[in-house]
């Protein structure tokens, strides 16, 4: 296990002080933080950030939710921590997409790979948190219908035992502490960008919010071809859509403090609530597949509910994403 902690390629050679006592250290780091979820603070940058500053502050919000949910996302004492650090991988994930032009580094890829490992474990284990508390009750309102749904949680609850196990496995393993420490050991030594290319290094210097103009931009023209004919998406399509469309919020979530809030609001708002409609459709589509593996009684009615729920909820996306495309970016 503490070999493991020391091979990630981002963490240079072995310290002198012993494996043991390495792990032990960042146990301790990433071991802290309430019973109840937390959510990323806000991130308000001055307005005069660079490139460089910007990009460790917000790569060090995202560890930081990560890290201070990890002990009860590790025990299992509050399934909202688990989200809230899936919430933080999808952060970081899309902070080094956004950043992409300005990262050079042998380690980034072993880095995304990690985040993409526990973000897929904990993942499951939040499908099935969705599925067992949320969703199924959602589309079971009369009374003969609520006890398919009991029927139907408690056929998902080994499953998501097994899913929750899973996860703690990997909070508690070598891969996960070693990813923690190579992404603060990443940051603190600059070598996210070290080797960067020299005619590009300047930019790290310039000014974030220039420098994220184009960088939003193409987020959003990702998300504008991704909702092409809107009504005629096919399911994979519209999960397709979703993605585009975390990534752009996740990005102007980054980036919104460097820009007048009168314009961002409306921006972010519209984002917000295409996105509500999107991740609705997800977590039923999820639903519907997770049925498929429960089958527990009365499963075609039930699968018929889903159906009905989606084809009800998928009125409200044209018009989410008209309203959106109507607002102007506020970084223009």
């Amino acid at each position: 296990m503490g070999q493991g902690l020391l091979r990630h390629p981002a963490l240079g050679a072995p310290r002198k002080r012993g494996t043991a006592a390495a792990m032990s250290h960042w146990k301790r780091q990433t071991y802290r933080g309430p019973a109840r979820a937390r959510k990323a603070a806000p991130l308000r940058l001055p307005r005069d950030t660079t490139v460089q500053h910007g990009f460790c502050a917000i790569m060090r919000s995202g560890i930081d939710q990560l890290t201070t949910n990890h002990t009860a996302g590790l025990n299992g004492r509050n399934i909202e921590c688990v989200h809230q650090m899936r919430v933080a991988l999808r952060r970081l994930s899309a902070t080094l997409a956004l950043f992409r032009d300005v990262i050079s580094s042998p380690s980034a890829a072993r880095i995304t790979d990690d985040l993409r490992w526990l973000g897929s474990i904990l993942g499951r284990a939040r499908d099935w948190d969705v599925f067992a508390t949320q969703t199924v009750e959602k589309v079971n309102k009369a009374p003969r219908a609520l006890v398919a749904a009991e029927s139907s949680a408690e056929a998902a609850s080994a499953l998501r035992l097994a899913a929750h196990r899973e996860a703690a496995q990997a909070l508690g393993s070598a891969r996960y502490y070693a990813l923690i420490r190579a992404m603060d050991t990443w940051l603190a030594g600059k070598q996210w960008c070290e080797s960067l290319d020299p005619a590009i290094r300047p930019l790290l210097e310039a000014p974030l919010a220039e420098a994220g103009r184009p960088w939003l931009d193409r987020s959003a023209r990702k998300a504008r071809k991704a909702g092409k004919g809107i009504k005629h998406l096919t399911g994979k399509q519209r999960h397709r859509l979703r993605i585009t469309i975390k990534q752009l919020r996740y990005d102007t979530q980054s980036l919104s403090s460097l820009y007048a809030d009168k314009k961002v609001r409306p921006y972010v708002d519209a984002l917000r609530d295409l996105q509500d409609v999107l991740g609705d459709l997800n977590d039923l589509a999820v639903a519907r597949k997770l049925m498929g593996i429960v089958k527990g009684r009365d499963f075609a009615a039930m699968n018929d509910r889903l159906g009905a729920a989606i084809a009800e909820r998928l009125k409200a996306l044209a018009p989410a994403w008209r309203h959106f495309r109507k607002i102007s970016p506020f970084w223009e």
